[in-house]
């Protein structure tokens, strides 16, 4: 039998003479773990191998370099030979790969800045539209769940709607994705595949990766009910953790060789169903073949596979939606009675105040019966693109199963924003939430109290002074804690790391940060629009000083803001246009180590359609204090240059940049002098002000419809009534020119955003165009990791200009808009024919798809037609 890898937990019980003693090992342990953690400035204690670079080969990557490069030299390549050189290693599934760790440990040799246990989340979905009319909005809305969790804890995330393998569909897709994937992202420690219909509904909690250090696979299931039952339900395969080391490979590849790609796939079905009395169906599926393995496979595979089992990894959805307002309610109570819980902060300072909460929530336990956050709820049996649900399920109860699931996580994103979702069985309506929320009766209120490492007034002494030296009170903490652990077993070794990891990531420049006052505790600072913010130049400049590390890489730190409706879209194939378009931003966002943020919210109830941007812009300053420039582009938006950067020297001397023309601003004002839909606009006091200048003129003002005729009698060519946000900048502009002008630069000289239908028809032309200079230059079609991305885009600007190819003459269009495509709801501009609109996108985002494929080993070559992929030969297009 395959060795069950659980940690069992503790028979022992704890009796009433075992309190005393607990209770005062734990006190002393607590007390003095707690003086020496904020005793002094931090030290390294880890013990570092000699060799830091240790690319894993079933152990742990912990021990790496810890160092922080710049950014700069985290996006080249080195001129080094690695395993991309080599003709006879390959991406696909079926082609087996040889001694990959030491391959990879090479590559980290000469990449040292990303070594480390990094993640990379993999999730996806078919190519083609739902037959469930609101089957591509849930994906959308499931994939900006996961975005939002990526972001807000640091993690790379691909989506794939791409079969990488024809034969592997369905839930067998994400094994050769997964191997390609590994090959493209050396610098991963961790694949982490999550099914499209699981919701990440704890946003702070982190996988316990410490935990794991010794396996390679961590799939969640019960141990009795693989071992004993052997049950095909024992474990769910569609959450897990996999090691991008030698043994995944040949795993995988085992594993994969009971699926469909095997001339054997029917036998496998039998004998699945034969080893699993409750498997319900013939054909070999993913979690059968993966529990056949752990009951039958040898050793060297069982040994490395951790079946969890304490905590919701994989939490089943009926289990959980039932609980969620019990659970928001308990939160609540603790963050009334600990103002340090309910502080604003902003979005990238998430991670330390999960560690702050997590002392309050040691009575909650894990797993089912918890009040605790579950982390992951998974949709298990809803099919919500075909809708074909399991017929145990009521009609819709997985559907508003999952809308509260998804607002319940949202609102824990919100909140960074200003904002909740009062009820969480409604997305659409959204309240402003007050400052201090939710606090409670003065007498009431506990304060958080960190201690700060660098004390400086004279009625603070040093905690340190109690205690002689710092390996003194390392002894004194070590002792009283194994003291403690003498007296009582743990229950289970889950808790004990879990918060070890989070107390880990309390480090002292936060544990000062929470000391400092800030913009964020002044209640006059808002979130919202029509409530103007003063000095915030000051603010946000005392909020940097509070947080070095973050100001070090400020100046040019960009976010990303997209967004759309919150309801489906009546367009039958808007949502799933929507999902590909938003896809495509997160695609550009990864390879250039920017932050995504895709809003689905009104935070303005009279700001719809093309207003809505502002309110989320203004929002987005404040939650975001570490960025430089937003960046707002349209959901009907195609990057379709994923090696473009914005040319941020360029602006140094701006606050706006939109893509427009002079002429038709200041001399013969047109409502196209600029387009709207795409700016960059730097985070500061002039843009706080142009926002609610520009906002003045939107359907939130009583003074709405005269806006539209003063607009309309001023800009000729208006073609509607309504006040809309591009004429409404074209008139501020044009009107206030002294004002504002010195600080807008209308960009004309690239597609800052490329009106589609003067572009899709050359996507072809520009294709050949960079293939002709590939097969001449040998560096440009190198295969590479997709982290180092950059440093061959910078290659080619060379090329293209030698080649003489310019913007709108042979090069990428860096953005190529869809104006008046209206993809949401269907309602396209009539001067457009048929489905040219439809066509046009599907081309743009594939040939932009395959930019980002090739670094995975695959192409489309279709332009029209993103259901087909084909594998890229070495050395591609000698």
């Amino acid at each position: 039998m395959a060795k069950n890898t659980v940690q069992s937990k503790s028979t022992r019980t704890l009796s009433l003479r075992d309190g005393p003693l607990f209770l005062g090992g734990a006190t002393a342990a607590v007390l003095l773990f707690t003086l020496w953690y904020f005793s002094e400035p931090w030290t390294d204690f880890s013990n570092n191998p000699t060799n830091p670079i240790l690319a894993s080969d079933g152990v742990t990557a912990a021990y790496c370099s810890s160092a922080t490069p710049a950014a700069d030299d985290l996006r080249h390549d080195s001129p080094n030979s690695t395993f991309y050189d080599d003709p006879g290693l390959g991406y696909s599934i079926e082609e087996p790969m040889e001694d990959w760790d030491e391959k990879r440990r090479e590559w980290l040799e000469n990449h040292p800045g990303y070594a480390g246990e990094r993640i990379l989340l993999l999730t996806g979905s078919q190519p083609s539209p739902c037959s469930n009319p609101t089957g591509d909005h849930l994906f959308l809305r499931l994939f900006k769940n996961k975005v939002d969790y990526c972001r807000i804890n640091g993690y790379d995330i691909f989506y794939s709607n791409a079969f990488l393998h024809p034969e592997m569909r369905a839930y067998w897709a994400k094994l050769p994705l997964i191997r390609a994937a590994m090959v493209a992202h050396p610098e991963a420690e961790w694949i982490w595949w999550v099914d499209s219909d699981a919701v990440f509904t704890d946003m702070e909690f982190k996988v316990p990766l410490r935990r794991y250090r010794d396996h390679n696979l961590i799939v969640h299931g019960w141990a009795h009910m693989v071992y004993e039952k052997k049950s095909w339900l024992g474990l769910n395969a569609g959450i897990f953790l996999i090691r991008n080391c030698q043994w995944s490979m040949d795993f995988m590849r085992l594993w994969a060789s009971m699926g469909p790609m095997s001339p054997e796939f029917h036998k496998w079905g039998w004998l699945q169903k034969s080893a699993l009395p409750d498997k319900m169906f013939r054909d070999s599926d993913d979690q059968s073949a993966l529990i056949y393995l752990v009951l039958k496979g040898e050793k060297k595979w069982t040994e490395k596979i951790y079946i969890e089992g304490e905590y919701y990894f994989h939490g089943y959805w009926l289990d959980i939606v039932g609980t969620v307002d019990d659970v928001t309610e308990r939160y609540v109570t603790i963050e009334r009675g600990v103002r340090g819980l309910r502080r604003r902060h902003a979005e990238k300072m998430s991670g330390g105040y999960a560690a702050i909460r997590e002392q309050y929530l040691s009575a909650a336990g894990y797993g089912k019966g918890s009040w605790r956050r579950p982390f992951i709820t998974h949709f298990t049996g809803c099919q919500h693109c075909n809708g074909e649900h399991d017929p145990k399920y009521e009609s819709d109860s997985c559907w508003i199963g999952m809308e509260k699931a998804l607002n319940f996580a949202d609102n824990q994103v919100l909140r960074m924003y200003g904002f909740v979702r009062p009820d969480l069985s409604n997305a659409s309506r959204l309240s402003v939430l007050p400052f201090d929320y939710p606090a409670a009766a003065e007498e009431e209120v506990h304060y958080l109290q960190i201690p700060t490492m660098n004390r400086t007034r004279a009625d603070q002494t040093p905690v340190s002074s109690f205690l002689p030296n710092r390996p003194l009170s390392l002894l004194i903490g070590a002792a009283a804690i194994l003291a403690l652990l003498v007296v009582w077993n743990l229950p289970s070794s889950f808790s004990t790391l879990s918060v070890d990891e989070k107390m880990k990531n309390i480090s002292p420049p936060f544990a000062n940060s929470l000391q400092e006052r800030t913009f964020y505790d002044e209640p006059n600072v808002t979130y919202t629009i029509e409530e103007p913010i003063l000095n915030w130049d000051l603010k946000r400049r005392d909020w940097l000083k509070h947080h070095p590390l973050i100001a070090a890489e400020a100046r040019d730190k960009i976010l990303l803001l997209t967004g759309s409706q919150s309801g489906p879209c009546k367009n039958p194939i808007g949502d799933h246009l929507l999902l590909r378009l938003f896809k495509n931003k997160v695609d550009y966002c990864r390879i250039h180590g920017y932050d995504v943020f895709y809003n689905n919210a009104l935070l303005h109830p009279k700001m719809g359609t093309y207003w809505a941007k502002i309110p989320v812009v203004r929002a987005a300053m404040v939650a975001h204090p570490e960025v430089e420039w937003i960046w707002w582009v349209d959901s009907d938006a195609v990057f379709t240059d994923m090696d473009f950067k914005p040319p941020l020297e360029r602006y140094k001397d701006y606050n706006l940049a939109v893509g427009g023309s002079p002429e038709l601003i200041y001399e013969n004002p047109s409502w196209m002098g600029l387009n709207a839909g795409v700016f960059y606009i730097r985070n500061c006091q002039w843009s706080i002000d142009f926002m609610e200048a520009w906002a003045k003129m939107g359907p939130q003002t009583p003074d709405y419809e005269k806006w539209g005729q003063i607009l309309s009698s001023t800009i000729k060519d208006k073609l509607y009534p309504m006040s809309d946000d591009q004429t409404a900048m074209v008139y501020l502009l044009m009107t206030e020119k002294e004002k504002w002008g010195d600080k807008v630069f209308l960009e004309h000289e690239y597609c800052i955003q490329g009106y589609w239908e003067g572009l899709v028809g050359t996507l072809h032309n520009v294709t050949s165009n960079y293939a002709g200079i590939e097969k001449r230059v040998h560096t440009l079609r190198r295969r590479h990791a997709e982290k180092v991305s950059e440093s061959y885009g910078a290659l080619w600007e060379k090329h293209l200009e030698e080649a003489g190819y310019r913007k709108d003459a042979g090069k990428r269009p860096c953005i190529t808009h869809f104006t008046g495509c209206q993809p949401c709801s269907g309602d396209y501009n009539p001067m457009y024919t048929g489905d040219s609109c439809w066509k046009g996108m599907e081309k743009a985002l594939n040939f932009a798809d395959n930019q980002v494929l090739r670094n995975y080993g695959f192409v489309h070559p279709d332009l029209l037609d993103s259901s087909h992929v084909s594998a890229l030969p070495f050395n591609f297009p000698a």
